[in-house]
């Protein structure tokens, strides 16, 4: 049967199971779902929430008030989850680009973005902006999660420089970061290497991606101190927002489900 799928991130679900219930659905979703889609009573609907909990059903009431869904299953989908967990620290390009970023490494399967400004590239977002930025790339992000088959969204943070997030950083897996012109081995060759026993994928990998000028010669020496691999990404200069999502192609074939 073809569900028609709906993000529902925005809205909390209570703890207790929702199986055999109705659920009124919020606003946004109502709209989407009878406004976007044009869905009538009965169509079968899929709606997650971003952690991975999915409600299947079907509508059971669609006016101009408010429309509901009666759960016909409510349960936990990590199916289209890759087994290595890929947190993506970008610089932030600017504005589509970056849009554009994550919304790729959503498809991708990464499950955290953590949004960097350095040397060479400042977003600067003043502070009363940040929370409505959050806001408008988690919709993204959801946007993302539904057309790529996610039932779970990426987690994205508040931007931060550079300097401030390595001051206490300590891989807990495997953490690279491509660096134009860099002398260093190729990624895929780390990553050949740290699976070269044959044993299970590294469960995490942290990737660095630099700015459109790249990284500075003291951040360069800041991220190998704190051992972050510094690696190339082939003989091409790559934009930034191409770095990253080559970036995590490589890593999700390699190490992840990308070849399954």
């Amino acid at each position: 049967m073809n569900r028609v799928r709906a993000d529902i991130t925005q809205t909390p679900l209570p703890d207790e199971s929702l199986q055999g219930r109705p659920f009124d659905l919020p606003d946004d979703v109502a709209h989407y779902l009878r406004d976007v889609r044009r869905l009538d009573v009965g169509a079968a609907v899929e709606l997650f929430d971003g952690t991975g909990r999915v409600l299947r059903g079907k509508l059971q009431q669609v006016t101009d008030h408010g429309v509901a869904v009666f759960v016909e299953e409510d349960t936990t989908d990590t199916s289209r989850e890759s087994p290595c967990e890929v947190t993506l620290l970008p610089v932030m390009p600017k504005r589509k680009r970056w849009r554009w970023v994550i919304e790729k490494a959503t498809e991708l399967g990464v499950r955290r973005i953590e949004p960097l400004t350095s040397d060479h590239a400042v977003v600067d977002i003043p502070d009363d902006r940040v929370a409505s930025k959050l806001e408008r790339w988690q919709k993204i992000l959801g946007s993302a999660a539904r057309q790529s088959e996610r039932a779970v969204t990426p987690t994205i943070s508040a931007p931060m420089s550079l300097e401030d997030r390595l001051e206490a950083y300590s891989p807990e897996g495997l953490a690279v970061a491509p660096a134009a012109r860099s002398d260093g081995p190729s990624l895929d060759s780390v990553l050949s290497e740290s699976d070269a026993s044959g044993s299970d994928a590294p469960g995490a990998v942290d990737l660095w991606v630099g700015p459109e000028g790249g990284f500075s010669d003291g951040e360069l020496q800041a991220m190998e101190s704190r051992d972050i691999t510094l690696c190339r990404l082939g003989p091409r200069i790559l934009r930034a927002e191409t770095a990253a999502v080559a970036a995590i192609t490589t890593i999700q074939t390699r190490l992840g489900d990308l070849g399954v």
